[in-house]
């Protein structure tokens, strides 16, 4: 054997020792390595600014894996409370020979304990320049991804995950606790189920330090994404949101429960007009205990109306679909200032509010703006501005009060046609009090109805005050310098009214409680005060009048009674064939023209109701004529059955029925004379049938009331 042979032999020989010393040192104990021990403390503190405290790295041969590195455990600072324990580090010796150590292929297996209260599995492989987390399970957590770090990129992380709400719980249970503790809202219950897992994907800019939840799994199905930028010592946080409207009024209805108001039928109100899903946005900053500050918040997205105000026939209504925007901001989450703008575009809404005839058609532009600062623990007033607008403007300050009392300030409604106000007044305790001024108001379509029906009305009161230059009543009726006091409570209703219409004026006054309906109205020209449609108008024109009305609640039927004075009753075909009677020869002289018969003063007594005029008693008298009309008009059919007299030369009968005992018994009532013609009136309203007995006209009833008197005196 040559030397060299010899030299080589013992170099193996003494290899072999050494290997299988160190074979059998590892499969008994282990070696332990303080450059690496060091060398992975340096690192940790370099990555993150981390201090760990590594208690040894010890190099060992393990079953199935072979020679890896084991670190028993890692602890981390006291204020982070993260402990790292069975920690293998599978080595690849062809890879550390051709790589170096720190460049090789390594997998690792180790043990992750959180707060003392969480546990995880990890599994990391480093290959190609590539640190792959393989795995990162917990109890109540899981990576569902493999996350990818490439070394040469290591600042972007893509993390695929889901997690059940007890992880949610105990890993921000302190912010969790602040938003319960300030707000009585729990975020945790609201949003997630138990033992229900939840998917979440996040992106992870090491380089910029900015945190992104791109999807966040939730019970109601909130679309939300979330931007964190944690480069210094506060938190800029965004959130966006896409909330169905049934969970956006279950946080509005919590929110109203920690404030302590009953606001059941504003919020019912709300999520009836909310359309679809809402945006919500919420930029804030926050600091390590979670006390947000310079908050804002944008809620973007469609109301839907679809109201109906009253029961009248003809229903105030609000319809359409109305894109909003709302700006919220707040100093500091523990205060209660906020600043709000917001707009509310109505191009396609339709509405009609019958109490004043105003009208918006649908494409008609109108953007109602709503600006106010206000403490939430104090009064909130809100300022009401239109802008890009074809006709109607709206202007003004709303107050809802802490106790949710609304005010009314100088609030101006005007569409340059029909209606030009001012409104004041306030909403308290369900009492309305109102007080309406301006140039123009249109109460046309403001018709009272007889209506018993007893209602569960939200309004324990109502008051209005109303003056207008100018007002616009039914039928027509055109009225000037107009003011009305109407008060109402529930069944009960008083108006009290005056105005000019033309070149007279009038008072109206109406009382309806539970037990009657009455009302009087007087006028120096009844006809300028009733509509153009009115029936008063194919009888009569022009006359003083003061005409009265009594109904009692639970019957159909009204009681009328009219006084008129100077009046004229028109031509019509049915009195014109009563003046050509030939019983009645020479009467028609006493028309005053063409237009009719003046008279200087009349009565009229009559019931009405959907069917008939009934019990119709009926008086006009001037110089020349007197005139008595009795019986029932058939509405329906438009069918008369009329009686009366036609009594010529009345002021010589009205001398004689002031002589004292003799002029009544003569004369009898108004309308009667000495001479007079009993006459009928029966068939169609337009073209009667008109007869009278001849008989009658030298023996009207005074011979009748005659025989009454005798034989009342013979009974006495």
């Amino acid at each position: 054997m040559t030397k060299n042979k010899k030299i080589i032999i013992s170099i193996l020989v003494g290899l072999i020792l050494v290997f299988s010393s160190i074979f059998l040192k590892l499969t008994f104990s282990s070696i332990s390595i303080p450059y690496l021990k060091a060398k992975i403390s340096t690192f940790m503190l370099d990555l993150n600014g981390t201090v760990i405290n590594v208690d040894q790295v010890e190099l060992r041969l393990i079953k199935d894996i072979g020679f890896a590195i084991e670190i028993p455990n890692i602890k981390t600072s006291p204020t982070n409370n993260i402990n790292i324990s069975n920690t293998i580090v599978d080595i690849n010796i062809y890879s550390i020979f051709s790589k170096g150590l720190f460049e090789s292929d390594i997998n690792i297996s180790s043990r992750l304990d959180l707060y003392s209260e969480q546990s995880f599995d990890l599994k990391i492989v480093s290959k190609d320049n590539n640190l792959i987390i393989k795995e990162l399970v917990g109890d109540d957590f899981s990576i569902s991804e493999e996350i990818i770090i490439k070394k040469n990129k290591f600042d972007v992380i893509d993390i695929d995950l889901i997690f059940t709400k007890k992880f949610i719980e105990q890993n921000f249970k302190k912010y969790l606790k602040i938003v319960n503790n300030d707000y009585a809202f729990n975020l945790s219950e609201f949003f997630f189920d138990e033992n229900i897992f939840y998917k979440s994907k996040v992106k992870i800019n090491l380089d910029y330090r900015e945190l992104y939840i791109e999807r966040f799994d939730n019970k109601h199905n909130i679309k939300l994404g979330a931007k964190i930028n944690y480069s210094n010592s506060e938190y800029k946080i965004n959130l966006e949101s896409v909330i169905p409207n049934v969970n956006l009024t279950k946080i509005l209805n919590t929110v109203s429960a920690k404030r302590g108001t009953n606001d059941d039928k504003l919020l019912k109100t709300l999520s009836g007009s909310l359309y679809k899903e809402q945006n919500i946005e919420v930029n804030f900053v926050a600091n390590n205990n979670f006390k947000p500050k310079e908050i804002e918040i944008i809620a973007s997205g469609q109301l839907n109306f679809n109201y109906k105000f009253d029961e009248n026939e003809d229903p105030s209504y609000l319809k359409g679909i109305a894109p909003y925007r709302i700006n919220l901001y707040k100093k500091s989450l523990l205060d209660d200032f906020y600043k709000i703008s917001s707009n509310i575009d109505l191009i396609n809404v339709r509405s009609y509010i019958r109490q004043i005839n105003l009208v918006k058609s649908k494409n008609e532009k109108l953007i109602l703006t709503i600006n106010s600062s206000f403490d939430l623990k104090k009064d909130i007033e809100l300022r009401l501005e239109t802008k890009n607008t074809d006709q109607i403007s709206l202007n003004g300050n709303i107050v809802l009060s802490k106790d949710n009392d609304l005010i009314f300030n100088n609030l101006y409604v005007s569409n340059n046609d029909n209606v030009d106000l001012s409104i004041d007044g306030s909403l308290k305790n369900r009492n309305l009090i109102a007080k309406i001024t301006g140039d123009v108001i249109d109460l046309s379509k403001n018709v009272i109805r007889i209506n018993d029906k007893v209602k569960d009305y939200y309004y324990q009161s109502e008051v209005f005050n109303i003056f207008s230059r100018v007002a616009y009543l039914n039928g027509g009726v055109l009225v000037d310098n107009f003011s009305v006091n109407i008060n109402k409570k529930k069944n009960m209703i008083k108006v009290q009214s005056k105005g000019n219409t033309l070149d007279t004026s009038y008072d109206y006054i109406r009382e309806k409680n539970t037990e009657i309906d009455v009302s009087v109205i007087k006028s120096a020209n009844i006809i300028n005060a009733v509509g153009a449609n009115h029936s008063a108008r194919k009888l009569i024109k022009n006359g003083e009048a003061t005409v009265s009305s009594y109904r009692t609640i639970g019957s159909t039927q009204t009681s009328i009674e009219i006084d008129l004075a100077n009046f004229i009753l028109i031509n019509t075909p049915a009195s014109l064939k009563l003046l050509s009677l030939p019983s009645f020869s020479g009467l028609s002289s006493a028309l005053n023209d063409e237009s009719g018969i003046e008279f200087a003063y009349g009565k009229l007594s009559y019931n009405v109701n959907e069917d008939a005029y009934s019990d119709i008693n009926a008086f006009a008298v001037n110089d020349g004529i007197g005139l008595v009309v009795n019986g029932n008009i058939d509405r329906k059919n438009k069918k008369l059955n009329l009686d009366g007299q036609i009594s010529p030369l009345h002021l010589i009968s009205g001398i004689i029925q002031k002589i004292p005992f003799f002029g009544k018994l003569l004369i009898g009532n108004e309308g009667e004379g000495i001479l007079a013609v009993e006459y009928t009136m029966v068939g169609d309203q337009d073209n009667p049938e008109v007869s009278s007995n001849p008989l009658t006209i030298f023996k009207p009833r005074l011979f009748q009331r005659t025989i009454d008197f005798l034989n009342n005196n013979n009974n006495n």
